[in-house]
């Protein structure tokens, strides 16, 4: 059998079907990402009392204002790149439908001018008329006329027919050729060594060129920029050049932040001797808050608030206040008079910066999916952590004193603040209908099923907390404020808000009370785990197909240079109280979809051994420097339960028969020893 060769494009033809191939790869995406859609109708400017008048917000209002004269100029150049692009495409194709097929089968029947399967009879006279005319002693073609005796011999000898339908050649097997789809002047002598400088120059001397400024002492200048980003010093330079590097640096670390929590988990995942403690992964959560707000983590979260100086902190602190939490508790007396200093308006953009600040209230919940008994846990199942977070204004723009009404409105204006919540409602049952009306067709309604309560002593003890923002967690070096039940409510605008959905759910906790002696003498019917087993379908559906935008509620960011909304991160971690450590349990996870209440599952696997064991979850935002939230909960672990297998009796006969046979033959040899 003949070895294999390889054959470049002779005439370059293969190469066109590369080429067309690759393009529109690339050009296919890129047309549909980059065509410009409809050009919308230029907002009116428009000011909104709802928002912060302080002068780095109305700063960064207008640089956002300068940007937009460049974006008719940036869709002329994407459109007219893409015809220039879509223009190479078709003269690639036209050149590619050019291409003439020059590899043809070898077919013994077409070269004697008869159809597939004809006789032998058939072949014969064929072959007798075409050597009589193109037999050479008669001035015929040499050539053809070869070609006429091969297929002559392919179609009546058994041994070349055998060949040509095995191999495709009444001689045998020959050498396999396979072609490079590669012009052959690449590797020509007139070209090849110029091809393989091209090759150098760029791997050996332009990649390292480009690489090489990466070391070199430009990276003095980003951390001078930071520095000065962090402490709030201004720039001066020409044309404003350093504070657009500045911009250009301070945008890209909240996505190098996630990389290097990204990188912490792998290594924690794959490496079997990286131990990386949770302080690790705090100190990493808090560097994205430090750079959205532009201060140090020893700098006072009050400095988040517009107009405020180190000046108004002396006052704040003989005042014990020390978190934006502190402030916003207070009245509005007493309030406006430790900020005496400040003007109406400075104080009115206080008040809507504070009305813009998050207020938690986490409920945790756990269960194992996927089992009859959900609240009892187990050594070694995998728990499903259910968090509730539910999210509120940290105080009511209405005891705020601030105007229900915009002096002007404009809806692309809406749109670009991102905030859901910008007009309160003022009645909360109102509000509550509406979403009752807005509720999804494929939702359920579950307020009239009973729900299985877990029995005592088979159930997790769960310790609902509250932490308001600006009080230390339980990572933190200094306890300034207990943390309290989240149950409990702390202004008047949460019970207001919640007024509605606390009396349907006492409601609803009071039927599940008086009739849990009921559901737990008489136990559930087939109906009702159906029941069940479909919603929880459906919900997983719904969580599944239904998309969340991630733009929920704009941060008050004025020294970071562009639109930055609130995402939260979450982590769980086991506490022993003996060592008094806290291990990590799972890795950071991000939340970006939180406008009022979400729910988020957490997994892990329960602990070998059966006890009561401690866990602690943490929630932080990524935007604000006093938002962290800490939560105590308990999960009781039984011992695992024993599966008895059930294997059918059936055994068949000539099995049967078999063993009966066997233990006879087994006994007649122990007699006759």
């Amino acid at each position: 059998m003949g070895r294999a060769s390889f054959e470049y494009d002779e005439v370059g033809n293969t190469f066109y079907y590369v080429l067309v191939a690759f393009y529109a790869i690339i050009l296919f995406p890129a047309t549909y990402f980059c065509l410009p859609g409809a050009q919308k109708a230029e907002p009116v400017h428009v000011i909104n009392e709802h928002e912060c008048q302080c002068d780095g917000c109305d700063k960064k209002r207008r640089q956002k204002a300068a940007n937009k004269p460049w974006r008719r100029t940036k869709k002329i150049i994407v459109i007219v790149t893409l015809v220039v692009a879509w223009a190479i495409f078709a003269f690639i194709v036209k050149k590619t439908t050019e291409i003439e097929q020059t590899h043809k089968d070898y077919d013994p029947y077409q070269i004697l001018g008869l159809d597939q399967g004809a006789d032998e009879k058939a072949i014969k006279k064929a072959w007798r008329d075409l050597s009589k005319v193109h037999h050479p002693d008669r001035g015929g073609d040499a050539q053809f006329f070869d070609k006429i005796a091969k297929a002559h011999q392919a179609l009546t000898d058994k041994e070349a027919r055998e060949n040509w339908e095995k191999y495709g050649n009444p001689d045998g097997p020959t050498a396999t050729t396979f072609g490079i789809a590669l012009p052959k002047w690449l590797v020509s002598k007139e070209y090849g060594l110029w091809v393989l400088a091209f090759y150098g120059l760029v791997f050996m001397v332009i990649m390292p060129v480009a690489v090489q400024p990466l070391s070199q002492a430009y990276a003095l200048k980003a951390r001078v920029l930071l520095h000065a980003y962090l402490s709030r010093l201004p720039l001066e330079s020409a044309d404003n050049a350093l504070d657009q590097d500045q911009d250009y640096i301070i945008t890209r670390i909240l996505r190098f932040v996630e990389e290097m929590v990204s990188c912490s988990q792998n290594l924690m995942s794959y490496s079997q001797h990286t131990k990386i403690s949770i302080e690790t992964f705090d100190n990493l959560l808090k560097l994205q808050p430090m750079f959205v707000q532009a201060l140090w983590q020893k700098n006072s979260p009050l400095l988040q608030l517009p107009h405020l100086t180190d000046y108004n902190l002396q006052h704040l602190r003989k005042k014990r206040i020390f978190s934006c939490h502190d402030l916003a508790i207070m009245d509005a007396e007493s309030r406006r008079a430790v900020l005496r200093t400040l003007n109406n308006d400075e104080y009115r953009d206080v008040m809507v910066v504070l009305s813009m600040m998050p207020r938690l209230r986490i409920e945790t919940k756990t269960v194992v999916e996927g089992e009859d008994d959900k609240h009892e846990l187990t050594a070694g199942c995998v728990v499903t952590l259910k968090v509730t977070m539910k999210r509120s204004r940290l105080i009511d723009p209405q005891e705020a004193g601030l105007a229900d009404q915009y002096k002007a409105y404009s809806g692309e204006n809406e749109e670009d603040n991102g905030d859901v919540d910008q007009e309160p409602t003022e009645n909360a049952e109102e509000n509550t209908e509406e979403k009752k009306v807005n509720k999804k067709l494929w939702t359920k309604n579950k307020q009239n099923k009973k729900k299985k309560k877990p029995q005592g002593g088979q159930g997790q003890k769960k310790f609902q907390k509250k932490v308001a923002p600006g009080s230390p967690t339980a990572s933190g070096a200094t306890e300034e404020q207990p943390l309290v039940k989240a149950e409990q409510e702390d202004d008047d605008d949460e019970e207001k808000n919640s007024q509605a959905s606390d009396n349907g759910s006492d409601d609803e906790d009071a039927s599940g009370n008086n009739s849990d002696s009921d559901a737990d003498a008489a136990p559930k019917s087939g109906n009702e785990s159906d029941s069940e087993w479909e919603d929880d379908v459906a919900s997983n559906k719904k969580s599944i197909f239904e998309t969340k935008n991630t733009q929920t509620h704009q941060v008050h960011a004025p020294f970071y240079p562009v639109d930055k909304f609130e995402w939260w991160w979450i982590t769980v971690a086991y506490v022993d109280k003996k060592e008094k450590t806290r291990q990590l349990l799972t890795f950071p996870q991000l939340v970006k979809t939180l406008v009022d209440e979400q729910t988020v599952d957490i997994r892990f696997a329960a602990p070998p051994h059966k006890g009561i064991y401690t866990y602690n979850l943490s929630v932080k935002s990524d935007s604000y420097m006093d938002a962290e939230y800490s939560v105590d909960f308990k999960i009781d672990v039984k011992e695992a339960k024993f599966v008895e297998i059930k294997h059918d009796d059936y055994v068949d006969d000539d099995d049967e028969e078999a063993a009966v046979s066997s233990d006879d033959s087994y006994t007649e040899d122990d007699d006759s020893d």
